[in-house]
């Protein structure tokens, strides 16, 4: 994955954030909880120490839903936010949009909801164009 692409910086600043979701499981920790939680408990573990083979034995385990010790049962809770948060900024950034061949918004005249006279007012630069 390209260093442009910093799905780290994106999973810490939207912990917090609902993205769409509300849904939560009877007594798991708030998703930046968890996500402390989930992260520190990898580090005691030794996570990033460990070779590729058996992190991803890890994770596949998490996914699975077997608990990691101090992870409890919430490891699959974890794991599976952090997979999608991480997916949604992956989708989310322009240089993924190039590399599977969307290259910007359907509407390059802008928005859907900006009506066809709007468009012309912004082609013939009339009085507002430049507020549109």
């Amino acid at each position: 994955m390209p260093a442009e692409i910093d799905l780290a910086s994106f999973v810490d600043s939207h912990a917090d954030a609902a993205l769409g979701r509300g849904d939560r499981r009877d007594g798991a920790p708030p998703t930046p909880d968890l996500f402390v939680q989930g992260v520190t408990t990898l580090a005691e573990h030794g996570f990033t120490e460990m070779p590729e083979a058996e992190r991803r034995d890890v994770v596949r385990r998490l996914r699975h839903g077997e608990e990691l010790a101090g992870l409890g049962a919430h490891g699959k809770d974890f794991i599976d936010r952090l997979l999608e948060t991480a997916l949604q900024g992956y989708l989310a950034h322009p240089d993924t949009w190039e590399r599977i061949g969307f290259n910007g918004p359907a509407y390059p005249e802008g928005y859907a909801w900006i009506g066809a006279a709007e468009v012309v007012a912004r082609h013939d630069r009339k009085a507002g164009w430049g507020q549109l």
